[in-house]
């Protein structure tokens, strides 16, 4: 991932959770309406590297995580290999499994003006675990924030792209 992909992904999951910068604050800082007020969730000036956090931190992710899954839809990570060791002896592929982390959002909604709608996006990638969620999520906004989308089905293996 590139910083530019890094910031259009992280600016699509802020907007997602709602969050958003007021112009009469500074440029630094994201707000989330409550119901009788507006918080400050963020500053960037707080980051270490001057960004949005959910490429790099459980916690921030987590919120785009339970937000998709009180929507309806099911969040899956999971080590996509758990004996490693014994498919390495049985031939050299080249990479380690035991670092292969399978993601996966799926699920279908009725929402009010949208109508049904049927998500299933899938990957493997290799690397870390926290990099492979961010990026189904980013892949699962792409089309969810797209209401012309009802129906995806999408498989993304890393290995194969």
């Amino acid at each position: 991932m590139n910083k530019e992909e890094i910031k259009i992904g992280n600016e699509k999951i802020a907007n997602f959770l709602g969050w958003y910068q007021d112009e009469s604050e500074s440029i630094n800082l994201y707000f989330q309406k409550t119901d009788t007020t507006k918080k400050c969730v963020f500053d960037i000036l707080s980051s270490p590297t001057h960004d949005l956090p959910f490429h790099r931190d459980w916690h921030y992710i987590f919120r785009a995580v339970e937000k998709i899954e009180n929507m309806g839809f099911s969040v899956t990570t999971t080590n996509n290999n758990h004996d490693g060791e014994i498919m390495l002896e049985k031939v050299d592929i080249g990479y380690e499994m035991d670092s292969d982390f399978y993601t996966q959002i799926s699920g279908q909604i009725n929402e009010p003006n949208r109508g049904v709608r049927s998500f299933r996006i899938e990957r493997v990638d290799f690397g870390n675990r926290l990099e492979a969620l961010w990026k189904t999520i980013v892949t699962f906004l792409n089309y969810y924030q797209d209401d012309s989308v009802r129906y995806v089905t999408i498989t993304i293996n890393q290995y194969f792209e």
